[in-house]
């Protein structure tokens, strides 16, 4: 059932979307042209310019996390916000693989290993945060999310100047920058402000949202975290009870007497294996701090420039547009080749009660805007995890009542490859994993005096809150309809077909 899949290749280049198609139809091919390398819109797009209308601005400084600027490059990511009461700005760490990892002691992460539960054996734990402290009393602010440069900039303003800063979560290296130029002055004289890492609990999140819940009583605390130097660098090390540690490095290069800095900062994650994160973290961010920012920063916008231009969308509403923009940047800020599931908060990190990847529709909803807007490439992460652990999501949730959870990661499986036009993987990676699915569902229905098949007791996602089975739920028909209807498109003469068929008329 865990068969590889093949990469995503888009086998005409989509040049221009006319309209939001958030995953309706399997993709309509465009006209002929006399050349297949003839643009079908000619685009004269001013990128920089187009981009910046879309651009978060705040006119007043966050003061939370749900409110907060953000960064990331699929595996690191920052969120960025004012905590008033203690007089700083918090840029929120976060990195997708941090998690624990209890029930799987030889592995980065318990997922679907027997008896791990994901509130309180493979949740996300808080990395922690770099506070800016000004120098003076924080009185108020701005902040542009940057959108075409991705990155972040903002003015602190307090009662001895203002504090710039300009962040970003570089795209080709596991690091992070933060520069900062201060006003800020004191009796005539310049005023310095201060950096101070903010290491995170390392407890599951569920404890601080539930403390109460009669199975987080057994819980077991982490180690705290312990500060270290490492070959001249400030390293922070959570070591894990399962086994293994991540750490975070930092290190502030000065410029211009004190008054400009820029803060390279590094999450290194080798669990299971001990003792080697914190060397990379601190060697991560001293190769970055031996190259000019400059050309680190050119690197970043390279990918991001390219990014962009994969497919343009232009609509006449100006904020369902810019909708339409900010959650393309937050996907590929969510997302990269190569690197884990995004999961429910992406590598932007907080306290809450789903630090995990739930299947019940933020996984699918999650993974259907890449398919439309020609980023096919940012799928490969979700198909690699269902083909890793399809045999144990078919088991676990398969054989209950959440069934149709399944047949929607499947649709979007399916999607995949359909917009990719690939038909030999529809055969060879969907199919099997389809097919195992519809002699689930089959099993379960049963004929009823009116001569129809009926299907008992299954459940639709988020409803109600209370999580009630319902007999012919139109969520699992309508999804066990698509899934036979694409079965005998994909595989007509595969020796189930006739069973297929069957179902469907009755």
């Amino acid at each position: 059932m865990n068969s590889p899949h093949r990469p995503l290749k888009t086998k005409i280049p989509l040049l221009a979307l006319v309209g939001i198609a958030l995953a309706c139809s399997p993709g309509i091919a465009p006209a002929a042209t006399d050349s297949p390398h003839t643009p079908l819109v000619q685009l004269s797009v001013d990128w920089p310019k187009f981009m910046a209308q879309h651009d978060l601005v705040w006119e007043q400084f966050p003061p939370s996390w749900n409110t907060g600027g953000f960064v990331g490059n699929g595996q690191l990511g920052m969120m960025i916000y004012a905590t008033r009461d203690d007089n700083r700005v918090d840029f929120h760490l976060g990195r997708q693989d941090v998690t624990d990892h209890r029930k799987a002691p030889d592995r980065k992460n318990s997922f679907w290993v027997g008896g791990a539960s994901c509130h309180y054996d493979f949740p996300r734990l808080d990395i922690g945060r770099m506070a800016l402290r000004p120098a003076g009393k924080i009185l108020s602010g701005t902040m542009r999310q940057n959108l075409w440069d991705a990155e972040v900039t903002g003015t602190i303003v307090t009662d001895l100047g203002e504090l710039r800063f300009r962040a970003l979560t570089l795209r080709d290296r596991m690091v992070q920058v933060i520069e900062v130029v201060s006003t800020e002055k004191s009796n005539g004289r310049e005023a310095s402000w201060t950096w101070e890492f903010l290491p995170g609990k390392p407890v599951a999140p569920r404890r601080f949202v539930s403390p109460k819940e009669p199975a987080g009583q057994g819980y077991k605390l982490n180690p705290d975290p312990q500060r270290a130097e490492v070959d001249g660098v400030p390293v922070c090390t959570q070591t894990l009870l399962a086994g293994g540690d991540y750490a975070t490095a930092w290190l502030e290069k000065k410029a211009d007497g004190g008054r400009k800095s820029t803060l390279y900062i590094s999450t290194a994650n080798e669990v299971p294996e001990a003792g080697k994160s914190a060397p990379l973290a601190a060697r991560t961010v001293k190769e970055a701090v031996a190259e000019p920012l400059a050309s680190l920063v050119e690197a970043h916008r390279s990918w991001w420039h390219a990014f962009y231009p994969a497919s343009f969308l232009s609509v006449p509403d100006g904020r369902l547009e810019s909708f339409f923009w900010i959650q393309l940047y937050k996907f590929a800020s969510a997302g990269r080749v190569g690197g884990p599931l995004v999961d429910d908060q992406g590598p932007f990190f907080r306290i809450n009660q789903w630090p995990y990847p739930t299947w019940d529709l933020n996984v699918q909803l999650t993974y259907w805007l890449p398919l439309t807007s020609n980023h096919l490439d940012l799928e490969e992460t979700f198909l690699r995890f269902i083909d890793e652990h399809f045999d144990q999501i078919l088991k676990i949730e398969g054989s209950g009542k959440t069934i149709g959870d399944v047949a929607w990661l499947l649709h979007n499986y399916y999607w995949c490859y359909s917009f990719a036009g690939d038909n030999a993987s529809l055969r060879t990676a969907w199919q099997p994993k389809a097919a195992a699915l519809a002699d689930l569902y089959l099993k379960r229905l049963r004929r009823e005096p009116d001569g129809k098949l009926h299907l008992p007791q299954t459940q639709s996602p988020e409803y109600p809150v209370n999580k009630e089975t319902f007999d012919d739920s139109n969520y699992n028909l309508a999804l066990l309809r698509w899934l036979l209807h694409s079965l005998l498109e994909v595989t007509p003469d595969a020796p189930d077909a006739a069973r297929w068929r069957e179902t469907l008329a009755d």
